[in-house]
Parts: structure tokens; C-alpha cells; sequence
């Protein structure tokens, strides 16, 4: 159906998509994929049922994206304000942050790159270069 502008302008109209003010928000969080999502989803549940801003309708973990390095795991939840939604978002950021880091150390950073520069093999395993004897024809540039 297309209508003009004016109609919306000139007269009232109701929104019918939404029957109730409950307001739903999201958390993304990029993740090592060997992170166990049955326990980061445990976990959400857990900080859901604490919150006082929660209203008790909508509490959902999936994974909505995998890559070779990452996975990324987005919490939907509900709540019945703007402002509660806003709070509540921002808690559970925080705590699943905080869960993911206890763990497994380190998956948000390791799901930026899968090199781990701390556990390289030590230079002194490698052969040092032998000098050259008195005489040896051979050059060492």
C-alpha cells in the first residue's frame, strides 16, 4: 500500500507492529571459538535473572557469525524502558566480558589473531651460523 505523506502528517495514526512498550537490545561479543557457549549462555541466564532491569520476557544466546579466528555470539534481552534496556545492556557486557576472560585467558584477544608470540620457539634452539676457519674461501655476507 502506498500512501501520501500528508495522510501521516494530517492524521493520527497507531503503530500496530508493536502491542507493548517491552523494549529488546543486544550484546555482540567476538569470541575465540573454542569458548564453550552452552557455559557463556548459562552465564547470561544467570546475570538475567539477577538484574532487577530485566522484565523476564527474552533471554537468547546464539552465535550469529563464525569466522577462521572468531565466532561472534550476540545476548538478546528485553526490558520494559529505554533507559532500563540501556542499564542493562551495559551490565551484561561487562559480565560476560568478565566471564569470558575467567574462562578461557585471553579469548577476546585471541580471537583477534590466533599467533601467540609468547609461546615462540627460543632463539637458542636455532644453530648459530659457524665463523669462517683461517683460509675458508668461502664468503659469510
Amino acid at each position: 500500500m502506498i500512501l501520501p505523506l500528508t495522510s501521516f502528517i494530517d492524521k493520527p495514526f497507531q503503530n500496530c507492529t508493536r502491542t507493548t512498550s517491552e523494549i529488546i537490545r543486544t550484546v555482540s561479543l567476538y569470541v575465540d571459538y573454542t569458548l564453550p557457549v552452552e557455559r557463556v549462555r548459562e552465564e547470561l541466564q544467570t546475570i538475567l535473572k539477577d538484574s532487577p532491569l530485566r522484565n523476564g520476557k527474552t533471554c537468547v544466546l546464539q552465535v550469529t557469525e563464525f569466522t577462521e579466528t572468531t565466532m561472534q555470539l550476540r545476548c538478546l534481552m528485553s526490558a520494559n524502558s529505554s533507559s532500563a534496556a540501556f542499564d542493562l545492556r551495559c551490565i551484561v557486557r561487562e559480565r560476560m566480558i568478565g566471564f569470558c576472560g575467567k574462562t578461557i585467558p585471553d579469548p577476546c584477544r585471541r580471537a583477534a589473531t590466533r599467533l601467540r608470540f609468547g609461546q615462540a620457539r627460543r632463539r637458542s634452539s636455532f644453530r648459530q651460523p659457524r665463523s669462517p676457519a683461517p683460509g675458508d674461501l668461502r664468503s659469510f655476507a
